[in-house]
């Protein structure tokens, strides 16, 4: 529960950050600008304060920070990720693939009826993991050591549109952290084995 309030409160600022650089941008008045960047500089050291709190309250638990560095251990999940999985989807690790897939709403629902076959879509299940390994995958494939990288060139070759596979790598990101804290192993990259 404190992770999560830890976490919204983090949220919060980063989204009053985003608001606030944007009416800058378009700001002329020296005086108001200066108000606005001194406000900018407040929240952002509020941020860096919560993200150190956040930390703080994960290592206080030795469980929680085994969960962390296991988290953590594979390119793209980084401390915001691994806080948001453990905060908001305690299951993980003791689900299969198909069930964290779907709580985490990033299962392919199917829309049939009768003859009518509609695109599979994902939807539902907890924003907050799926906003977070959103922004994990996108951070992942401006790297050039990501595994995920090659992954989503090969998906988008074969013909799959950005967003689609976008959506197939964070599946793919939350199954093998799954995986990874139900056998309590680190991440081991598959290219090299």
């Amino acid at each position: 529960l404190e992770l999560r309030e830890i976490l919204a409160a983090r949220r919060q600022l980063v989204d009053e950050i985003a608001v606030r650089k944007q009416q800058l941008e378009h700001l002329r008045s020296p005086l108001v600008r200066a108000q606005v960047e001194r406000t900018l500089a407040f929240l952002k050291a509020e941020a860096k304060a919560l993200l150190a709190l956040l930390r703080q309250t994960i290592k206080a638990h030795p469980a929680l920070a085994a969960d962390e560095a296991r988290l953590t251990s594979m390119p793209g999940c980084g401390p915001i990720l691994a806080a948001t999985l453990i905060a908001e989807l305690p299951e993980l690790g003791t689900l299969d693939r198909r069930k964290v897939a779907a709580l985490a709403g990033l299962a392919p629902i199917a829309r049939d009826s009768g003859l009518r076959e509609n695109r599979r879509v994902i939807k539902g299940g907890r924003g907050q993991v799926r906003n977070a390994l959103y922004m994990a995958v996108l951070a992942s494939l401006k790297t050039d050591k990501s595994p995920l990288k090659a992954r989503y060139a090969n998906l988008t070759a074969r013909g799959k549109p950005p967003k689609l596979a976008i959506a197939a790598l964070m599946r793919k990101m939350l199954v093998t952290l799954n995986a990874m804290l139900k056998a309590k192993a680190d991440w081991k990259d598959p290219r090299q084995t």
